[in-house]
């Protein structure tokens, strides 16, 4: 072992002036030698999930230990926040090699669940309401594709899944399909990128601006129905709701508590998807097996 006696820094004696192997300074001011610190939380999630992967399915539990009641739960969250992300980019990419799409000619987009609601300008007294807002939006369900596949039958000509709890994705998208801009510093949000805005503080803020559709997620009992050469998207709407009105009919049920969308199966057709309305499922897709 070679022990060198480096030149410290003037102004700084427990820092060094220049790197020994390389001669670099740090611009003339502090250690050109940095301490290179990672959050405490995305390495042992990375390893948890990890772990989670390995273990058999029916052991697939994790227990992590924190110094405080308030890191447990940032972790706890952090994890399943992490791994539903990575599940859900997952699923988007076996759709895409199921149905042998090229990735170059898609558009990426994001969506966000505002769980803890919106924040408010904090040093502006709200107006008074002069009536009932009006509703500038709307929202659709999207269907990302069972967890796993389950079992399905033939009826006459048509493939039908049992009925199974899967999880849709309601979206708001904006005006035109075009989206919310939301900045990452502050949390501000419109409808009209802005190169600057101010913060909920009331300071100006140039933070970056990203686009997300606004959503929540909803977990219920799914029924897919794969009707052979059913290609065109608004035919396939037509179809899905005159299915969701018979059924509605046969169970003898208002057809407010079901609803239907559409999802891409093979190259060039789509799939109706019947789900219950209820958070949860209250059974009635799977009685019409």
């Amino acid at each position: 072992m070679r022990v060198k006696k480096c030149q410290r820094h003037k102004d700084h004696p427990d820092q060094l002036k220049e790197c020994e192997a390389c001669g670099y300074q740090r611009g003339g001011v502090g250690d050109p030698v940095q301490e290179i610190v990672h959050g405490s939380d995305g390495p042992n999630a990375v390893i948890a999930t990890a772990l989670h992967e390995l273990l058999p399915e029916d052991r697939r539990r994790v227990l992590a230990f924190a110094d405080s009641r308030q890191e447990a739960a940032f972790f706890a969250w952090y994890a399943e926040d992490s791994y539903r992300k990575l599940r859900d980019r997952n699923f988007i990419l076996r759709a895409i090699r199921a149905n042998e799409v090229d990735p170059g000619g898609l558009s990426a987009r994001k969506y966000l669940v505002p769980q803890y609601g919106f924040v408010t300008p904090l040093f502006k007294r709200p107006s008074e309401p002069h009536g009932r807002i009006r509703r500038l939006y709307t929202t659709r369900p999207f269907f990302p594709g069972f967890e796993c596949e389950p079992a399905s039958k033939d009826v006459h000509g048509v493939q039908v899944t049992q009925a199974t709890p899967g999880k849709l994705v309601i979206l708001c998208e904006g005006r035109n399909r075009q989206g919310f801009f939301i900045c990452r510093s502050c949390g501000a949000h419109m409808s009209d990128p802005k190169a600057k805005h101010k913060s909920p503080w009331g300071s100006y803020c140039q933070g970056m601006l990203e686009r997300f559709s606004l959503g929540h997620e909803l977990v219920t009992d799914i029924v897919r129905l794969v009707f052979r050469g059913l290609r065109d998207e608004w035919t396939a709407y037509s179809v899905a709701y005159a299915i969701l009105l018979g059924a509605a009919e046969a169970l003898d049920v208002p057809d407010t508590d079901l609803n239907a969308t559409i999802r891409g199966v093979n190259p060039g057709e789509s799939a109706i998807v019947l789900y219950d309305s209820v958070p949860g499922g209250a059974g009635l897709v799977a009685q019409l097996e």
